[in-house]
């Protein structure tokens, strides 16, 4: 069990949003970036920065997440709402058909 998940831009933002586990991503590419942008514009994840920022910038976006219970809240909502508990069988059912 993980109650956070600190990652790189990359799937694993995907799959804690799907389990409902909070994630801070720090991106390797700009594509990375944007993509997790989009992500935290939808309170899926909170991005913590791109490579190559500064250690400062790092420590203040860290800072924030934990000095601010909402952004826990918001995003299991969001989570919730985007993965309802039907996605996974609807997944099932999907792969079973092929």
């Amino acid at each position: 069990y993980s109650e956070i998940i600190l990652s790189g831009g990359g799937l694993m933002k995907y799959e804690a949003a799907f389990c409902l586990i909070p994630n801070l991503t720090i991106s390797v590419t700009d594509e990375q970036d944007w993509e997790t942008i989009q992500f935290e514009k939808q309170n899926l994840t909170f991005r913590i920065g791109k490579i190559g920022d500064s250690l400062k910038e790092f420590e203040e976006k860290f800072g924030l997440y934990f000095n601010d219970n909402s952004k826990i809240k918001q995003f299991i909502l969001a989570s919730e709402n985007l993965f309802k508990n039907v996605s996974a069988q609807k997944l099932v059912e999907k792969i079973k058909s092929l």
